[in-house]
């Protein structure tokens, strides 16, 4: 995930805050896309691990963005039940959302080269 921030920050396009700001905004999505792909996990323990990241959220954040994805069909949850804790709702990737997670891949993929000034 750092890797692609560091792709948009190191280009030529990217000169402010703001604009930084949108960027990651926009590539959140695909954060917390990566953040499922090993195994299924829960919208705090996510949270957690963009924590010392660009893209660092919070939860008015992140939750509106998963039910997003989740109506795209890109991810699904399930709650778990464990007795004397509260209920937690574990999100997992869909195979329509690993193969988004994989487009947006090799769409970054893309442009890396492009911005290392190579052609793509």
């Amino acid at each position: 995930m750092l890797h692609l921030y560091t792709i948009v920050c190191n280009s030529i396009f990217v000169k402010n805050t703001n604009d930084t700001d949108q960027i990651v905004r926009g590539m959140l999505y695909f954060a917390v896309l990566a953040c499922l792909e090993p195994k299924e996990n829960y919208a705090a323990r996510i949270l957690l691990m963009l924590e010392d990241t660009p893209f660092s959220t919070r939860v008015g954040t992140l939750y509106p963005l998963m039910t997003r994805m989740q109506e795209q069909k890109l991810i699904e949850s399930r709650w778990v039940i464990k007795q004397g804790k509260p209920p937690m709702r574990y999100y997992r990737l869909t195979a329509n959302g690993t193969k988004k997670l994989n487009e947006l891949r090799e769409i970054f993929g893309e442009m890396n080269k492009v911005l290392k000034g190579g052609k793509k």
